[in-house]
């Protein structure tokens, strides 16, 4: 296929020289999605990455603080998290003072609310001569437009955080990637054919590149959610128990201590789990490269049934633990809708047992609206500490994958001896096979060779 043209006028992604009107709306996109409206799109249309969004410019910023880390090291070990933090924090921290404005405007709404519905039930008569800030504030128009606004900021807010989050996710991946496709390229054999650990095996190899980094992606994805989610918490509670009093306290604390516990002890689970899933997707990786491998030798036996129903019941075993997966996924999400309810349900039986009075509808819509916005905290806290484990053991996995030895190549100073040569001896006739390695070797199909049978002489040696 022909390559396509080069140059800034065949980019698509223009965010980076996009006006500020056009990157905090997305303006610049419109085109696409219009030609993507009129026809499907096509790879062509997609136009080429910016030269600051390929993968050679993200390797190269990422291995040259990579390498001065490693020099400063002086031999020691190399902190994978360092790296990350001194590469991109500059836009990770602009992430998160927008994703803190975002959730600060995003109160606005429920607390305009109980404004809004005292001005419907209670207008004013008269206007006063002059209106001061507060009697502004407390006319339920502007509050209104207000809440209008707040929600139009909250969502653009939210979105420019998730873009620059997830670009810089994508290049931390991409990063890594190269990373270790090119420390692969330079294992030394012995690594590669008596490595026990099975760390530069072809299938360990597949698992760091495609699902170790994805990991760390997710990681840098949510990672702001650590100290976002306890500080959304603690300002819902107590805007709750200001509009509800003690109630509120009651309700919320009843169900986190109920509810909490289980997340956690699921989210506890679902990192053995997925360890699991690693671990056999591995073994089901290894053992499809040694068959492909020795695909001749598989043929020329007949042994092509019993090796895939090998291959077969390791995936059935991974299938095993991708079911548990799902299942502790589909706990989660029901605790998690459970708990809105539970809150809501707690909170009202306390206030009517303690308070002894009735609600306004103000009170009661200004709640409800908080309890739902506390019920996305409680949704995410416990998902993210199931990422934050993963990305953490995939991160020692790249570590101690990153320090295996290497192979450096060596210039003779002088020629060889020619005289003091090693005599060659013929070998016998064998049957070659692209034989898989001793460190992805799995059925020990690389010890199995064929000798070629002698051919028949009668007919030479015939009167």
């Amino acid at each position: 296929r022909e390559a396509r043209p080069r140059g800034d006028q065949y980019e698509s992604y223009r965010h980076h020289a996009a006006c500020w009107y056009s990157r905090v709306t997305f303006y610049w996109l419109t085109s696409l999605l219009h030609l993507g409206y009129r026809r499907p799109l096509e790879l062509e249309n997609l136009g080429q990455l910016p030269e600051r969004e390929t993968a050679a410019t993200q390797f190269q910023l990422f291995n040259n603080i990579y390498q001065r880390e490693k020099a400063q090291a002086a031999g020691g070990e190399v902190s994978l998290w360092w790296v990350y933090v001194r590469c991109y924090w500059t836009n990770f921290a602009l992430g998160g003072l927008l994703k803190l404005l975002g959730d600060c405007v995003g109160l606005i709404p429920p607390l305009g609310i109980s404004v809004v519905l005292q001005y419907v039930s209670s207008p004013p008569t008269l206007p006063h001569p002059e209106l001061t800030v507060a009697e502004l504030f407390s006319n339920g128009c502007v509050v209104a437009g207000l809440v209008l606004v707040s929600s139009l900021a909250q969502g653009s807010l939210s979105q420019a955080t998730t873009h620059i989050v997830n670009v810089e996710g994508i290049r931390l991946k991409t990063a890594l990637q190269a990373l270790v496709y090119t420390k692969a390229l330079r294992l030394r054999m012995s690594v590669k054919e008596e490595d026990s650990t099975q760390e530069g095996s072809s299938g360990t190899l597949t698992n760091l590149i495609s699902e170790d980094t994805f990991n760390i992606m997710s990681c840098y994805w949510i990672g702001h959610y650590v100290w976002a989610i306890p500080l959304k918490i603690g300002v819902l509670m107590y805007l709750l128990y200001c509009k509800l009093g003690v109630s509120a306290l009651i309700g919320a604390v009843c169900c986190i201590l109920l509810l909490t516990p289980l997340q956690f002890l699921i989210g506890k689970q679902m990192s053995s789990n997925s360890k699991h899933i690693s671990e056999w997707g591995d073994e089901r990786l290894r053992q499809t490269n040694e068959v492909l491998q020795g695909v001749r030798l598989i043929k020329l036996c007949g042994w092509e049934t019993e090796f895939a129903n090998r291959i077969l019941r390791t995936r059935r075993t991974e299938l095993k633990y991708l079911d548990k997966d799902s299942l502790y996924w589909a706990l989660m999400t029901f605790l998690t809708h459970a708990s809105s309810a539970l809150i809501t349900l707690i909170t009202l039986a306390a206030f009517y047992i303690l308070e002894g009075s009735d609600l306004s509808p103000a009170d009661v819509f200004t709640g409800l609206a908080l309890f739902n916005q506390l019920t996305v905290p409680l949704f995410i806290f416990p998902i993210t500490v199931p990422i934050i484990i993963s990305a953490m053991v995939s991160t020692r996995r790249l570590e101690e994958f990153l320090r295996l030895p290497e192979t450096h190549n060596v210039i003779p100073v002088t020629e060889p001896d020619i005289a003091n040569k090693p005599e060659i001896k013929p070998k016998p006739d064998v049957v070659e096979t692209n034989r898989p390695s001793r460190a992805d070797s799995v059925f020990r199909l690389g010890d199995i060779t064929e000798l070629e049978e002698p051919e028949d002489d009668c007919d030479d040696e015939e009167g």
